[in-house]
């Protein structure tokens, strides 16, 4: 008599940690079908249960007071650990995974990200930017930050919060980021533009923040990060954003990329861009650090 029992087939661990991956995002997807790339204080407030939140602001403010459940992240844990300064990632995907994974961070959870605006250097958008990097299907910012959630009287913690138990599952999106050989070689491309985010007297050759050399890359813009809020530390409304970048001929048909001195205020602008729907803009992480320690690379004053 034949055996009619049917055998399960066998699939390779790659295929099944590739479904898992899949399966989370598709979760992810669903849970966080309403959540946009900005959010304000009222939709965080009326979402916090099934949020992650993140507090990019300083260990001391952080202590003072914070969102309910949030939990403290400062960038630098993230940068390449043989290098100093640095504001490249660090090149090991497992141990960015590792990091996330302590801090309670989940691929399958909606993120909100959230910073002190007028006191910050736009570390926030830095947080969006590495996540959306590393594949995170659902981040968000807050707009606004701490200031305005303490001034409308919101709920506060003050005690850390327990990190959750977590899993990060890392689906590197190379489209997020760009590195100093592809800038040199695209310098005189014109569907190429190159922004930098930091502020004018950067811009016109000051030496500031460690950084080795005075100047701005050729051809770069500058689009000092803090022009794109107003006195509260809100976003400008979009169409004053749109006509911000529009008047530098900073369009959503170029080839976008951003850089400032560690990443982190371009990562901010990176952020806007998004929100502004730009399909191509990549954050530039190695900035002046990096461009300007390599005395082959050029700069304009």
């Amino acid at each position: 008599m034949t055996d009619k029992t049917r055998v399960p087939p066998r699939y390779s661990l790659g295929f099944l940690i590739l479904l898992f991956v899949l399966t989370s995002r598709s979760w992810a997807d669903s849970a966080a079908s309403d959540l946009p790339v900005l959010v304000s204080t009222d939709w965080v407030a009326q979402n916090l249960d099934r949020l992650q939140l993140i507090d990019v602001r300083s260990p001391d403010a952080f202590l003072k007071g914070h969102l309910p459940g949030a939990v403290k992240m400062d960038w630098r844990l993230f940068t390449d650990r043989r290098l100093k300064p640095t504001g490249n990632l660090d090149p090991s995907t497992d141990w960015l995974k590792s990091l996330l994974e302590k801090m309670g961070i989940s691929s399958k959870t909606p993120t909100v990200v959230y910073s002190d605006p007028p006191e910050n250097w736009g570390e926030e958008g830095r947080a969006f930017w590495m996540l959306e990097y590393l594949g995170h299907p659902h981040v968000a910012v807050m707009d606004g930050g701490w200031p305005k959630w303490w001034n409308e009287g919101r709920a506060v913690q003050r005690e850390k919060s327990r990190p959750r138990k977590a899993s990060f599952f890392p689906f590197i999106d190379s489209r997020r980021v760009v590195d100093r050989q592809e800038i040199r070689r695209r310098l005189k491309d014109p569907g190429f533009v190159i922004v930098d985010a930091r502020d004018h007297y950067e811009f016109a050759g000051a030496i500031a923040f460690s950084v080795c050399r005075g100047g701005h890359i050729p051809g770069a813009v500058n689009v000092p990060w803090s022009s794109l809020l107003d006195e509260r530390g809100c976003l400008l409304p979009r169409i004053s954003l749109r006509e911000v970048f529009r008047s530098r001929k900073i369009l959503p048909e170029r080839d976008v990329v951003l850089y400032c001195t560690a990443g982190i205020r371009s990562g901010f602008v990176y952020f806007v861009l998004r929100l502004l729907g730009y399909p191509r803009v990549r954050n530039y992480p190695g900035s002046m650090w990096e461009w300007a320690a390599e005395k082959n690379l050029p700069l304009e004053k």
